[in-house]
């Protein structure tokens, strides 16, 4: 049942993310800060608080004797939310050593990191909770814990609904974004690998083509009740860097407000302007990692590999969702590997598209939900009891972490404990 297609999803997304990573060509050092003079203080507060979060995330899978993967997903997310948020503390207690500038451009690439795994949270569990204090952290590093017995209710959270979690990284990164590097993460040199200007702008983008999906908090009442695009709007930042969000109201010559597709259009141009194109195709690979399996001892981790590729045929799918011609972009895509240009971009064809020349990412289970599909990819499983309404397009919150924190709430769909599609996903 749904143990099965969980199975089946995540040995793709496992295989699929070790496979794209052992082309990436993130062999620099993630351990200077940046390409201007930097004193002493500066470089060690970075291999402290920054440097370590790449390490983590390098991590070819977590050792563990436990056997659910589920769980280790989970796992893998809030231990690096955990460490991101005792980097942040690290900074502030060591601010005295450094420029009130190098703070906030230290701080700002942590915080881009722990959205980077709120986003990756929020896009497989739904409702998750926002751990934004080193005290709280603790109660999701490990399971096994001692401490864990001590925690009283003052030290959780409850989940937030996926759209609050949805803003709050989507206002994390345009904070975030102006105090970053401009330099491309794909090329060697000092920002090989790490979080820029360019990997911000691309999440962006994406999370924007997403948001009817994020902003949707009764994803069990099907596809088609879902927000429309047009009718949501962003905030986003004009050229001279003022503020980004001030209460959904644009402040005169700094902010404009746009929908959905525009909003995506909009980051996807800015990568263009920072002189991305098909010539340099990755964006940003997570991992240093050339190993196409992990290690049969450990439960493979979130990988992430982020193409222009990509960029292109986001753009293309916003322009026609938008009303507008999205031909320029995808025929871009198609001469690059040597097909016919498209007299006509079609959203079935963008799909198409997106799934030949994609299929190296993780990013297939997201589309499929994005066009209404995904709970008509699994016909073999046509006894999955009301896969319609759309549950499965969310995985059930692990139950270890219900267990840790009493405060959680299961997913709509896997309620009961001893339910067929509750046991099946927990990989019993």
């Amino acid at each position: 049942m749904v143990k099965n297609i969980c199975r089946l999803y995540l040995w793709v997304f496992f295989l699929g993310t070790m496979l794209a990573f052992s082309s990436c060509q993130n062999e620099q050092q993630k351990n200077l800060l940046s390409e201007d003079a930097i004193n002493g203080s500066v470089s060690e507060i970075y291999s402290n608080a920054v440097a370590p979060l790449y390490d983590y995330m390098d991590k070819d899978s977590l050792e563990t004797s436990d056997a659910d993967p589920l769980y280790h997903v989970w796992e893998y997310i809030y231990q690096g939310i955990s460490l991101a948020n005792h980097s942040l503390d690290f900074i502030d207690d060591n601010a005295s050593l450094i420029t009130a500038d190098q703070k906030d451009r230290l701080k700002a690439e942590v915080r881009a990191v722990r959205a980077l795994l709120y986003y990756e949270a929020m896009d497989k569990f739904g409702r998750i909770p926002v751990v934004l204090s080193s005290e709280e952290s603790a109660i999701y590093a490990s399971a096994k814990s001692d401490s864990i017995a001590s925690f009283t209710d003052v030290y959780l959270s409850a989940q937030s609904e996926r759209s609050e979690v949805f803003q709050f990284i989507f206002s994390e990164l345009q904070q975030v974004l102006p105090y970053l590097s401009a330099q491309h993460s794909g090329k060697e040199g000092r920002f090989s690998g790490r979080i820029t200007k360019p990997v911000v702008n691309y999440l962006l983008a994406k999370m924007a083509l997403n948001a009817e999906i994020y902003t949707f908090d009764d994803w069990t009442k099907g596809y088609k009740k879902r927000p429309k695009g047009r009718n949501i709007d962003f905030m986003v930042q004009t050229a001279d860097g003022a503020s980004l969000l001030n209460d959904l109201k644009a402040s005169e010559n700094r902010s404009k407000k746009l929908n959905v597709w525009e909003t995506c259009i909009y980051y996807c141009d800015a990568l263009a302007a920072e002189g991305y194109s098909l010539d340099e195709d990755v964006i940003f690979c997570s991992t240093n990692s050339r190993t196409a399996l992990p290690s049969r001892t450990g439960t493979p981790v979130a990988r992430f590999l982020f193409r222009y590729t990509d960029v292109l045929l986001m753009k293309s799918e916003a322009n026609i969702r938008n009303g507008e011609d999205g031909r320029t972009e995808l025929n871009m895509v198609r001469a690059r590997q040597g097909k016919p240009a498209a007299h006509r971009a079609t959203l079935n064809r963008i799909l198409e598209e997106r799934l030949a020349v994609l299929s190296r990412e993780d990013i297939h289970r997201q589309d499929l939900i994005r066009f209404g599909m995904f709970t008509d990819a699994f016909n073999l499983y046509p006894y999955l009891k009301g896969k319609s309404s759309g549950y499965i397009t969310v995985f059930p919150i692990p139950q270890k972490c219900i267990d840790l924190n009493p405060k959680l709430v299961q997913n709509k769909g896997y309620e009961v404990e001893g339910s067929s599609a509750y046991k099946t996903m927990r990989y019993d």
